[in-house]
């Protein structure tokens, strides 16, 4: 009877864990968001740009476009540390953190705002 006990505590336990565990899993999939707008100097939106999410390996998860007002709108990104690339033709490449070395932290679930200068280069 004890060692029958035993055993559906330990069951009980194990069921309680992994469901825990499960939880825990699907935390870690709930997307971020980074957004902002893309500007010039003089603080004019800046349109058809291209933006790039670079993860810490260096790879290029994704890339978007501004739209006709500068503006961006990058989802389903997981919870991570990241760094942006703005260009387009005529424009430097810039690579944007939020001004540390460790790039931009986006954390689970959350929407970062990263507005970006860019500077022409001089002829």
């Amino acid at each position: 009877m004890k060692s029958t006990l035993l055993k559906l505590a330990l069951l009980l336990a194990m069921v309680i864990v992994s469901g825990q565990l499960m939880s825990c899993d699907k935390i870690k999939n709930i997307e971020g968001t980074i957004a902002g707008q893309v500007v010039d100097a003089n603080g004019v939106g800046m349109g058809y740009m291209s933006v790039a999410v670079i993860d810490e390996t260096g790879a290029e998860l994704t890339r978007q476009t501004t739209n006709g007002e500068g503006g961006y709108f990058i989802g389903e990104l997981k919870g991570g540390t990241y760094d942006l690339q703005v260009w387009n033709m005529g424009t430097q490449q810039m690579v944007i953190t939020s001004n540390n070395a460790e790039g931009i932290r986006l954390g689970i679930g959350k929407t970062l705002t990263i507005d970006v200068v860019v500077e022409y280069p001089e002829k």
